[in-house]
């Protein structure tokens, strides 16, 4: 197995704990960077578009973690592990977690004497190219590991197939190798590490480590992340492109195609879920909550669905069509189960 699939088995454990939605203090040093964190609490509330829980295009814009995203990206979100191991439904997931990993998290915690679903406390991602076959992408992962002990795990998890992995350390990137093959990451600090694919060189991982052209610079997209609650258990924000591909939800929503969607969840002992369709006015949004809302209607009847969906709302927020959901944990713990029995 080449250096690539060695090293992807380790960060693979690491990332399949989740992703997050944790603020972190770890900040590229760029001028950009620490103009941005320093922004009043106050500009951020003023450049929200109307979601009740996003905190606007500014407060977005100061995670510390979107500096290391790219320009360019579609889709951004994460989940925080953090906040899992704190909740009612973190025995059934770590398990279903396991069951999905198999080896690649076994092998870290008994070569490595680490267990991935107990460092990670955050997984934050960037993709760019979604649905095109091509994705790129980058990750950032904060937790309790170290530069220093994640080199170990990759040269142990080498061992145990025979081949060695050189472990390269160049300012704050770093790369694995065996072979012709090198696979890079960044470390601004230890417990945080910056990647992407195989074929992502030294270069751009300092570009990510520096916040150079991050996603932060593009204020269309960070406006549509401010209207996405980014502290949730988990969270996602997709912007459309040039190629309209949310042109195909036109029809559902009685013509009217939104812009961007974003979505979360957060689990606590029950759990509130959010999803959010952005239109270019408030009249399409009407329009689409009008639509949303015929669709809802016949699930309350449903004998599986309806005990979830009775307490949906649907509203709006300036341009925003929101719909949430609220479920005690009772009616949590069934769903889980049964999202979990068949095949989750």
């Amino acid at each position: 197995m080449n250096a690539t699939a060695r090293v992807s088995m380790l960060l693979i454990a690491l990332t399949a704990c989740g992703g997050g939605a944790k603020e972190t203090n770890t900040t590229p040093a760029s001028s950009e960077a620490a103009a941005v964190e320093a922004a009043p609490a106050a500009a951020a509330t003023a450049a929200s578009k109307g979601s009740r829980m996003g905190k606007g295009a500014q407060a977005a814009r100061a995670r510390s973690t979107f500096a290391m995203i790219p320009k360019g990206v579609q889709l951004v979100g994460g989940v925080s592990v953090a906040q899992l191991r704190r909740s009612a439904a973190w025995p059934a997931l770590r398990k279903a977690a396991e069951d999905r990993t198999g080896s690649e998290v076994r092998d870290t915690i008994q070569l490595c004497k680490m267990d991935p679903f107990e460092v990670v406390d955050t997984v934050e991602f960037g993709i760019a190219n979604v649905g095109a076959g091509g994705e790129d992408l980058a990750i950032v992962v904060n937790g309790s590991f170290t530069r220093a002990g994640i080199a170990q795990c990759a040269k142990a998890i080498a061992a145990k197939e025979n081949e060695t992995m050189m472990v390269t350390d160049e300012g704050s990137a770093t790369s694995y190798a065996t072979g012709k093959e090198a696979v890079w990451t960044g470390w601004p600090a230890d417990g945080t590490v910056v990647f992407g694919g195989a074929e992502r060189d030294v270069a751009w991982i300092n570009d990510r480590i520096a916040g150079k052209d991050s996603v932060r610079g593009d204020d269309a997209f960070m406006e549509a992340v401010g209207n996405a609650d980014t502290g949730a258990t988990a969270w996602m924000v997709f912007v459309d492109d040039a190629n309209g591909q949310l042109q195909m939800l036109a029809g559902f929503f009685g013509g009217r195609t939104p812009t961007s969607v974003f979505a979360s969840l957060q689990i606590a002992e029950g759990a509130r879920a959010e999803i959010g369709f952005v239109f270019e006015t408030p009249d399409d949004a009407d329009v689409a909550i009008e639509a949303i809302n015929k669709a809802i209607e016949p699930l309350k009847n449903d004998p599986a669905m309806g005990k979830y969906i009775a307490a949906s709302r649907v509203s709006r927020f300036g341009a925003n069509a929101v719909v949430e959901l609220d479920l005690n944990k009772q009616q949590f713990e069934e769903l889980i189960q049964g999202v979990l029995t068949q095949g989750f």
